[in-house]
């Protein structure tokens, strides 16, 4: 195996050192592979293939890109997953690692006919990249490298790797799920514990929508009178640059009855009602920046950026849509256990609860692979409980499995964890993504279109209502273009 790294990214940050922070460690992952050693052997044997040495065809290595992630753990995991499958198999690998940022720009150029490997992960290319590829047909079937798991998956997963090939016309399973996720809210447990006795503020976190982010700009000027003079109520990112914009803005839309699509996938912005609840979801998200409730920086931030601006305490709570959050202070358990708190989303606004956007995270191989077999024979190898396992408890936790009987394992399942609990909590009332019902919708995300309006309305300072009509007329094109 040879390896390859492009343009890193930063890192997950450490939590401040003025607040007792402490590095992350592998201490977390030992524990954890501990605890679930044994729980993957027991899964689905039957889907390990039998040694694919025959497979190989071109005699080059495979060609695999990968997200480098945020910590050293989760590329210590794939390297060692890559490295025991050419073990098994005698195939070759030539495995590089980029940045998200550099691998969605990388997967897009394949689009424009640019280079491309045999093997392509990357933590957020479901929402931009992968569904163009499949509408395109460059992506193999991987089908029968599911089938083995099918019965095993959590509900919408299948679903959320079922892509539609225009060359075809049908729907077919294009991708592999490798994890899943959905967004979390986090505060500062101690950082809140100083306004217990404030009679200015509920003695609990209210559950209904606007009472839940007054609570947060409220509780502000309060920790400002108590000398924390550089603490926001609120972390919302307000930019363009960053993917978590257009993910946390979903919710707002949901909270206000905002369906841009119907059942079957059909546009409905023409609809009046739509429009004025886009807009007032608008205003809603973007309130807590304009009253001087959120760092101004958010404006410019990147997906990294409100992890950073909360770990270093200048944000009480935040919005995430993985839990690296948390899973950066593992080495640290009074803080892991004790000082972050993790906390399910308030109710829509008509009361009902939120339901949690499903994200699934997806390995793919491309079509034009020349040795397709065993690309499909690595996938299958990954997708064994034991490999994706590993790889996610990598992870720190930050996605969570697809697997059922993973997800009942004590890795995973332990009710003393403040943060798995909760966000399986959050998923247990799942719907599925925009980009499900209508990949059109996947070009959405990459535009980032939510985040570029709202960033017109906190930066430029765009009217709410003109702001909407930008966005409606842009997703409007989108879909015109695909047909």
């Amino acid at each position: 195996m040879t390896i390859s790294m492009s343009n890193p990214e930063r890192q997950a940050p450490q939590r401040s050192s003025a607040r007792a922070g402490s590095r992350p460690v592998r201490g977390r992952l030992s524990r954890r592979q501990l605890l679930g050693l044994g729980a993957g052997a027991m899964l689905l044997a039957g889907c390990r293939s039998k040694g694919p040495s025959s497979l190989i065809r071109s005699g080059r290595p495979l060609e695999i890109w990968w997200s480098q992630g945020y910590y050293p753990e989760e590329a210590d995991a794939i390297e060692a997953i890559v490295s025991d499958w050419q073990q098994r198999s005698g195939g070759r690998v030539h495995l590089s690692f980029f940045s998200e940022s550099a691998i969605e720009a990388k997967a897009s150029s394949i689009l424009r006919g640019g280079p491309q490997p045999d093997i392509l992960y990357g933590y957020g290319l479901n929402e931009t990249v992968l569904p163009l590829l499949a509408w395109k047909g460059m992506l193999a079937d991987l089908s029968a490298q599911l089938k083995p798991l099918t019965s095993q998956l959590v509900e919408g997963v299948v679903q959320a790797v079922s892509y539609r090939n225009n060359l075809t016309g049908q729907r077919g399973i294009y991708a592999a799920p490798v994890a899943q996720q959905a967004c979390n809210i986090h505060y500062w447990r101690d950082l809140l514990a100083e306004l217990d006795t404030s009679p200015d503020l509920p003695p609990k976190i209210p559950q209904s929508w606007q009472e839940f982010w007054l609570f947060w700009q409220h509780a502000q000027p309060l920790l400002r009178l108590k000398g924390f003079t550089d603490v926001y109520g609120v972390g919302l990112p307000m930019s363009p640059l960053a993917s978590d914009t257009s993910n946390i803005f979903e919710y707002f839309l949901q909270a206000h009855g905002a369906a841009l699509l119907d059942d079957q996938g059909r546009l409905q912005v023409e609809d009046q009602g739509v429009r004025e609840r886009i807009a007032a979801a608008l205003s809603d998200y973007t309130s807590s920046y304009l009253g001087g409730f959120v760092p101004p920086d958010a404006s410019q931030w990147s997906d990294v950026d409100n992890n950073i601006s909360f770990l270093s305490s200048l944000s009480l709570m935040t919005v995430n849509p993985t839990l690296s959050i948390p899973g950066s202070q593992t080495a640290d358990e009074t803080t892991y256990y004790e000082r972050i708190r993790t906390i399910p989303w308030p109710q829509r606004l008509d009361g009902q609860p939120m339901e949690a956007i499903l994200s699934v995270k997806q390995l793919v191989v491309l079509k034009a692979c020349p040795d397709l077999d065993l690309a499909r024979d690595f996938v299958s190898f990954f997708l064994q409980p034991d490999n994706t396992d590993r790889f996610l408890q990598g992870g720190q936790g930050r996605f969570l499995p697809v697997l059922r009987p993973l997800l009942k394992s004590p890795v995973w399942s332990n009710p003393q964890d403040p943060h798995l609990r909760v966000a399986l909590q959050i998923l247990e009332r799942r719907r599925e993504s925009n980009i499900v019902l209508n990949p059109a919708y996947s070009e959405v995300f990459k535009q980032n279109v939510w985040g570029l309006a709202i960033h017109a309305i906190v930066k430029e300072k765009i009217p709410v209502g003109q702001a909407t009509e930008d966005a409606i007329n842009s997703i409007r094109r989108i879909f015109e273009q695909w047909g």
